[in-house]
């Protein structure tokens, strides 16, 4: 039953990944908020059972498919996918008739193709199929045919980022079809309990990492930013919490030997995966996000924020919208001086420090509450 005590519509969601990555846990939040609409999830039987474990823990029903994606990652994953395809898309169908689902939501444009056949389908029966993105998409002939696939259904989008919209208008999508959202962030979860500041007890800074050990996730700029500090006789120790790119494993081994041959080993700390990412927050002063790529809307930024932690990420995707000036700190993508004078202004001025974690908890307060922007993306479902 819904909030307001009438039956809850139905959802069937498709897209999530095989690990509980930024995207699986977006939509988790801002899903299973909403109040009038309860989503069944399919997901792909290939994975390590994190998101299994995820979907379990918050209570949703799903159903496990071989629904890959095509057009990324290695090519034997396509031809798998492409195996699994007939199957995966009579799975998709027959749930909705199971779980008597409304609508359909796609969260992932990489499976579209995947399953067209189903969601074509379920528009001849007036089912809407409306597409919730985190990722910006690019412009090869794949992302092409993705736009070909959204203007043929008719969707709507949501996006959690200007970035991401104005990637999927380059592809064709009418801009008034295409509504962007802000992820948002569990309140009840994430909170600095009105405390945010400085946790480090020995006079220095703690800056955290937190993602995919990843290049792309800029990594590499961090230890070279963490050797800057140390000939500049910064007192900076960073921990990185996350694991390695599945799709390239050989990233942490890179990752370990630098650290290693600039002897960093007692400055950079690979504090590996963690569950309670909250409390890991709290054992960080300053959090840095290096991303290289077009990082739409990195959840990191604002459950930072939300923590009260101040944030010193480049000007890459979407962060440049998730950040200003008073909550953190925007430099270049790649600029490592830059970044290790943000850290060293931060670690030598307590009291700027706590004013940014102060205005960095009041813009998560403001813009990013799951429950309002959740509110919002279900009005556009529905």
């Amino acid at each position: 039953m819904s909030a307001n005590g009438g039956p809850r519509r139905r959802l069937l969601v498709l897209g999530l990944g095989s690990y509980a990555f930024g995207r699986e846990r977006r939509a988790l939040t801002m899903l299973g908020q909403m109040e009038h609409t309860r989503p069944y999830f399919m997901i792909p039987k290939w994975g390590d059972g994190s998101v299994r474990q995820a979907l379990s823990s918050a209570g949703f029903e799903y159903v496990e498919v071989g629904l890959g994606y095509l057009g990324r990652a290695h090519p034997w994953w396509t031809i798998v996918t492409l195996w699994h395809a007939p199957a995966a898309n009579l799975a998709i169908l027959r749930s909705l008739t199971r779980w008597s689902c409304g609508s359909i939501v796609v969260l992932h444009l990489h499976v579209l193709l995947t399953c067209l056949p189903a969601l074509l389908m379920a528009r001849s029966r007036s089912l809407p199929v409306t597409f919730y993105l985190g990722d910006t998409p690019g412009v090869s002939w794949v992302h092409r045919a993705f736009g070909w696939a959204m203007r043929l259904l008719g969707s709507e989008v949501v996006a959690n980022s200007r970035a991401v919209a104005k990637g999927v208008e380059r592809l064709g999508v009418d801009v008034d079809r295409v509504h962007v959202v802000h992820n948002g962030v569990d309140s009840d979860r994430f909170s600095a309990d009105d405390r945010p500041g400085a946790v480090s007890s020995d006079g220095g800074i703690v800056v955290g990492f937190f993602g995919q050990l990843a290049e792309a996730k800029g990594v590499y700029d961090l230890v070279e930013v963490a050797r800057l500090l140390e000939e500049r006789a910064v007192d900076a120790r960073f921990v990185l919490f996350g694991r390695p790119d599945t799709d390239d494993t050989s990233g942490a081994h890179v990752l370990r030997k630098q650290i290693h041959d600039a002897q960093l080993a007692d400055r950079v700390i690979l504090g590996g995966w963690v569950e309670d990412v909250a409390e890991a927050y709290g054992r960080v002063d300053v959090v840095l996000v290096p991303s290289r790529f077009a990082d739409s809307a990195p959840n990191v930024v604002i459950e930072a924020q939300a923590m009260g932690r101040p944030v010193i990420g480049t000007r890459m995707g979407g962060i440049p919208e998730l950040l200003d000036d008073t909550s953190g700190v925007l430099v270049e993508s790649g600029d490592v001086d830059g970044m290790a004078r943000a850290i060293a202004s931060l670690a030598s001025d307590p009291v700027a420090r706590a004013a940014m974690a102060r205005a960095a908890l009041d813009r998560a307060r403001r813009d990013f509450d799951a429950s309002f922007n959740s509110r919002r993306v279900e009005a556009i479902l529905s």
